[in-house]
């Protein structure tokens, strides 16, 4: 077993991740196994140097990746490289001394409160004249109800349960990143739909499955999927770009602070390890309040 083999195992058998996660560490690593061809053919994992790992990390950003981009298959190799020296197959980490590339911090995209009403009625205005038809119809409001009501990612909605919602209690157990689970509540519109559609799936599906989100034969829809069936929507409501499931967490995390949520609660909804993660969206509120302030202060200076 090669060394990049026995790494990922690693994190696969000791670190749980997911396979997201460890498929994005792969291609990293084969990115750059194969930019050492090019660079040097006598390099390889275990001689790398810090001016290899550099040259590396300049090209990518030469061939026009973001810095968020570039720092995070940086991490990957920082772990790799703590790897192989904890299993003593190098000596000194070629890592250790570089830094991050600076990174533009954007704020991220949100819908309005107008955008977000419409994007959720919008799967009621298509046709329904079969029982697939009215499926999709009813999976594709769900899935917007879900994002907009919990705030969970793409990959924590596609591996729903029947068995992960205490329907007596409104509360949706998720299996989140690094395998952390939490319980987050959902509303009155999620458990409307929610109810609606598995009364309805349960005589159309031949098959069954415990998957909440599914193709019209019962397969586990995918993130890709996910991501067509917004795109579909989304269009038919802004000119915007970029707008992805992600925004529609984005999306739940602002107008829940927008509406007076403690941002430390916010963070325990989304998952997320540190507050630090959450705190972009304050940035959001702030770009708002300055935007209110200028409308309507007298001495704002308005143009």
């Amino acid at each position: 077993m090669n060394l990049k083999d026995k790494f990922i195992l690693y994190l696969k058998a000791e670190r749980n991740y997911s396979e997201n996660t460890i498929s994005s560490y792969k291609s990293d690593l084969e990115q750059f196994e194969e930019f050492l061809k090019t660079y040097d053919s006598e390099i390889n994992f275990e001689n790398a140097d810090r001016n290899s790992i550099r040259h590396f990390l300049g090209n990518l950003s030469e061939n026009g990746l973001k810095g968020k981009s570039v720092s995070r298959k940086l991490s990957t190799l920082k772990s790799f490289y703590k790897f192989l020296q904890i299993r003593k197959v190098i000596e000194k980490n070629p890592t250790s001394l570089i830094g991050n590339p600076k990174i533009e911090k954007s704020l991220p995209k949100v819908l309005t409160n107008k955008e977000i009403e419409r994007l959720i009625e919008l799967p009621n205005s298509q046709e329904c004249g079969t029982d697939e038809e009215n499926f999709l119809v009813l999976r594709d409001k769900l899935i917007f109800e879900i994002f907009y009501g919990t705030g969970m990612r793409v990959s924590e909605l596609i591996s729903l349960k029947v068995s992960s919602f205490n329907f007596g209690n409104e509360t949706v157990k998720i299996f989140g990143k690094g395998s952390k689970d939490r319980i987050v509540p959902y509303g009155k519109k999620v458990d409307e739909i929610l109810s609606q559609f598995l009364k309805f799936r349960i005589s159309f599906l031949s098959s069954e499955t415990e998957f909440i989100f599914t193709t019209p034969k019962g397969k586990q829809i995918t993130r890709q999927k996910v991501s067509q069936i917004l795109k579909k929507y989304i269009s038919k409501i802004t000119e915007r770009e970029g707008i992805s499931p992600h925004t529609l967490r984005h999306t739940f995390a602002t107008h829940m602070l927008d509406a007076g949520a403690d941002i430390k609660y916010i963070r325990e909804l989304l998952g997320h390890e540190s507050l630090s993660s959450t705190q972009i969206y304050t940035h959001t509120s702030i770009e708002k309040l300055k935007q209110t302030y200028k409308l309507a202060h007298p001495r704002a200076g308005k143009r």
